[in-house]
């Protein structure tokens, strides 16, 4: 007879010896692929940028095009913004890689991490780029109601 004040427990398919069950192994494996994928344009995308970046920068330096100068160091900072996610991005993927190796606890805590630390990274430049976008909105009302006056 069992204890109805016994605290409630699940049932796991991994056991407490710190196995990773093969169906959390398979789904990550799953997504292993795409994460890799989308992490490689990451990075290309970041090369385009800082290349563009520098032959703005190149093609402005004189003092009568400083928006070209302008433009070419807003490419710049954008492709160390975007690095940023991309290389979380890349970490995650070789977490995974490294899970279906060696399935363990410790190996998806890892893997699991480094998913986190990309999501947190992509939330705060979302609340970052809402911001900048409340602002300019301001920014613009602002200036098209002095033009009225």
């Amino acid at each position: 007879m069992q204890n109805p004040y016994q605290s409630p427990t699940t049932e796991t398919s991994a056991s407490h010896s710190g196995e990773v069950s093969s169906t959390v192994v398979a789904l990550l494996q799953g997504t292993q692929g795409w994460v890799r994928f989308l992490s490689i344009l990451g990075f290309i995308g970041c090369g385009l940028m800082f290349l563009i970046g520098v032959i703005v920068l190149v093609m402005g330096v004189t003092p009568v095009n400083t928006v070209s100068t302008f433009i070419g160091v807003i490419y710049l900072i954008f492709g160390v913004i975007y690095f940023i996610p991309t290389f979380k991005l890349n970490q995650y993927a070789s977490k995974i890689k490294l899970l279906v190796h060696a399935p363990s606890e410790k190996n998806l805590v890892e893997a699991l991490d480094k998913q986190r630390s990309f999501w947190k990274v992509v939330g705060i430049f979302m609340i970052l780029t809402i911001a900048l976008y409340i602002l300019a909105i301001i920014g613009i009302v602002a200036f098209e109601a002095t033009k009225m006056r």
